[in-house]
């Protein structure tokens, strides 16, 4: 594995998206929702952002095991961390967070999880680095880095809060 982005970069292009997102939030007071896993810790590191005071917000993680398109293509069991969304998000303009953004499949489903709960008035989409190869029209509203990747490559995002450091990685399927 060869890393990309340092934790120093990681840092500067989170704190980038946080304005940018802060920009395109107004007045509302949003729901952050991160996907299980590092979607989740992404949320976590903007909600720290947020607790200035200035901005209300509310948290939520939710798992799209459920959800997805490739689970019977598998012979592994899913685990099943649930969903944690205890608000009303009906209305709502809703933060959604992910790590890395490939074929759009992830969000697809994330998308389904959240229409479970309800119907936002909006959905802001905030993910960390974009890898292309897109099966789905569906694109970032907010975006750290695009990473161009061939077939065989793979991106591997690092958190702190998760991984013990803060990096991107790039790396053949298997590693």
């Amino acid at each position: 594995m060869r890393k990309l982005i340092d934790d120093r970069e990681v840092k500067l292009i989170t704190s980038r998206m946080f304005h940018e997102l802060v920009e395109r939030l107004e007045d509302s007071s949003p729901v952050l929702i991160g996907i299980r896993t590092r979607g989740v810790y992404l949320a976590k590191r903007f909600s720290k952002f947020f607790d200035d005071g200035k901005m209300k917000y509310d948290f939520g993680t939710i798992d799209i095991t459920f959800h997805r398109d490739d689970t019977n293509l598998s012979l592994k069991i899913p685990k099943v961390k649930g969903t944690q969304l205890k608000v009303d998000i009906n209305e709502r303009v809703i933060v959604l967070f992910d790590d890395v953004i490939h074929t759009g499949r992830t969000i697809r489903a994330a998308f389904d999880e959240i229409m479970d709960f309800g119907r936002p008035s909006k959905v802001i989409l905030t993910v960390l680095i974009d890898r292309d190869r897109r099966e789905l029209p569906i694109q970032p509203d907010i975006l750290g880095k695009f990473v161009p990747t061939r077939k065989d490559e793979r991106i591997y995002v690092k958190i702190l809060e998760y991984d013990g450091e803060d990096g991107v990685f790039i790396g053949g399927e298997k590693e």
